[in-house]
């Protein structure tokens, strides 16, 4: 008789099991492996299904036969008797195709507040799954990361060579360090829609955020906001229009050595400046009425020196 103990937690089985055992770890299986497999069954079941439909459920089953077979029964559930399109497969499965990624990438770089949104409410409209979006979108990132100038990038990277092609014309527009941020951002992000009732909100705030990198104080948003003061520097040398004025033959020294100072006010007396340091506290012994009054009161330096207690004009008008 023979025991076999099949896990994923491998980590979890006592040592005094493990020490008793013949292990074999098995390797999850390459998408390439799924897809031939599942063209197999296709052909065998008489079904019509498109080559990239299969290719897509192949690299969701993410090395997992059985997983790849039972997403390709659920989108043949769909649409039984037609004609299974990478379309359908992504409206069954609620994901997102890739050239909407890349779309929602140069308005993340440009700054397009409004777009990225758009582009949200566009997905939600078509029912969408925000989770899986957000986790396609970081594999997204990854596999431009990874996009080299070989041809052989294309297998490494389990994807089209079409795929490849748009992915090489878009790497040139990011840098590596932009890229490491985002990618930080949205695993991150996706580890928190798991757990949220408010995916859509979790998913516009960030998405916000990346569009304005100084609101983000980590160490890796630094990169972007350097990256688009470059880009207003570069407005600034290409519109004529956006620089400042300067006079022929005189600096910017010059010309504001040239220019009239405002004069400075006299030098308060030591009694002024202790009624002005502690305000606050001497209107503390005042009456309760003139108390609230003060406290809407902001001081002004006058002539002569003199302190002046500036109020509101509903204060003014009550008096």
């Amino acid at each position: 008789m023979i025991f076999i103990l099949a896990t994923t937690e491998v980590h979890k089985i006592p040592v005094t099991i493990l020490s008793r055992c013949q292990r074999y770890d098995f390797r999850r299986i390459d998408s390439g492996t799924i897809a031939e497999r599942l063209q197999e069954l296709v052909e065998k079941e008489g079904l019509q299904v498109e080559e990239k439909a299969i290719r897509y459920i192949a690299r969701m089953g993410d090395g997992s036969m059985r997983d790849a077979l039972s997403l390709l029964d659920q989108c043949t559930a769909f649409y039984l008797g037609e004609k299974l399109t990478y379309e359908h497969v992504l409206e069954v499965l609620g994901a997102v195709d890739q050239s909407v990624f890349g779309k929602l990438l140069e308005k993340l770089l440009a700054a397009e507040v409004k777009g990225v949104i758009q582009t949200v409410e566009e997905l939600v409209l078509q029912g969408r799954e925000l989770t899986q979006m957000t986790i396609d979108f970081t594999w997204y990132l990854r596999n431009l990361l990874l996009v080299t100038e070989g041809e052989e990038a294309a297998e490494l990277l389990e994807i089209s060579a079409e795929q490849f092609h748009q992915l090489q014309s878009l790497r040139k527009k990011v840098e590596d360090e932009t890229l490491f941020h985002y990618i930080r951002v949205f695993s991150e992000l996706s580890n928190q829609m798991k757990f949220s009732g408010q995916k859509r909100i979790l998913l516009e705030m960030t998405l916000i955020r990346l569009c304005r990198p100084e609101m983000e104080k980590k160490e890796d948003a630094l990169w972007d906001r350097l990256r688009r003061m470059e880009q207003r520097l570069t407005v600034m040398e290409e519109e004529p229009s956006a620089r400042p004025v300067i006079r022929e033959g005189e600096t910017k020294l010059q010309q504001e050595a040239q220019s009239p100072r405002p004069a400075l006010p006299e030098a308060l007396t030591e009694e002024v400046q202790y009624v002005a340091k502690n305000f606050r506290e001497i209107i503390q012994e005042a009456s309760p009425l003139l108390r609230i009054c003060l406290k809407k009161a902001r001081l002004s330096a006058g002539e002569g020196n003199l302190l002046l207690v500036v109020m509101q004009a509903k204060w003014r008008r009550m008096q």
